[in-house]
């Protein structure tokens, strides 16, 4: 009996350590944990691709480092919600210009996704917008998520919203 015990014990270890070591899970509060920064450092790491859906992007540093990324060929696409592009602080018409694929959305819902898709494996979402009342003035989140499923998710959702 003690011997089942054990064996079970020692599977279900096991079960955890190598199923459960594929993804982890990271939050950060803002402002006090410096969520910018965060987010910033883990789109440097990036590889192979960045796909980003917002609802408000008017964050300089991020904008810049996604036009270096793109210039080094990284794939770097996004969608901003469509009704925030009038606002003069939103940076959709210069990364345009820096030949950044990115799209207005044209779903009728608003859309209020804060979310980067990097290498099609790590998720970087929560509450905060990049933008400094999202990483400085609010009291805001980030969740960083690695786990290709979840991202695998996320991508299935920017697919639909990029190709209206």
């Amino acid at each position: 009996m003690k011997k089942r015990i054990y064996f079970r014990l020692i599977i279900f270890i096991l079960l955890i350590v190598f199923v459960g070591g594929c993804s982890s899970t990271e939050v950060y509060f803002c402002p006090r944990e410096n969520c910018k920064d965060v987010v910033l450092d883990e789109l440097k790491n990036s590889e192979n691709s960045i796909y980003f859906m917002l609802y408000s992007f008017t964050d300089e540093d991020i904008s810049n480092l996604l036009i270096t990324k793109s210039n080094n060929n990284v794939e770097v696409k996004g969608i901003i919600e469509g009704q925030r592009i009038n606002n003069l602080e939103e940076r959709y018409d210069y990364l345009i210009k820096s030949n950044i694929k990115i799209k207005k959305d044209k779903n009728k819902y608003l859309m209020h996704n804060k979310v980067f898709i990097v290498d099609k494996k790590t998720v970087i979402t929560g509450s905060a917008n990049p933008s400094k009342n999202g990483y400085l003035r609010n009291n805001d989140n980030i969740v960083i998520i690695r786990d290709k499923k979840i991202a695998e998710r996320y991508l299935e959702e920017f697919d639909k919203l990029y190709e209206r």
